[in-house]
């Protein structure tokens, strides 16, 4: 699937779960996401910066989407700004 169509795709997969606006990802942030799924697994211990910039600690169930979401339900964590799994620290940006 070539990078434009997949972007599209995924716009269109968040505009029908909810969203109000148009998410456009650029390639990077998708390679991110990518590596982040490979590498987070249900359970681990994650922390990733949430609106308005706080870091929070959460225990991963599952991805919905491209969202982490949280054992608790919480789907609105974003793999772009995880810094640490399982206490150790990681750079997905690279």
């Amino acid at each position: 699937m070539n990078r434009y169509l997949m972007m599209v795709k995924i716009t269109l997969l968040l505009n029908c779960i909810g969203n109000s606006k148009k998410i456009q990802m650029n390639e990077a942030q998708i390679k991110i996401i990518r590596k982040a799924k490979s590498i987070v697994k249900n359970g681990d211990r994650v922390r990733c910066r949430k609106c308005p910039g706080t870091l929070r600690t959460f225990t991963f169930s599952h991805w919905d989407v491209c969202w982490m979401v949280s054992k608790s339900g919480i789907d609105d964590y974003s793999p772009l700004s995880i810094d640490k799994i399982n206490g150790k620290e990681i750079h997905l940006k690279k």
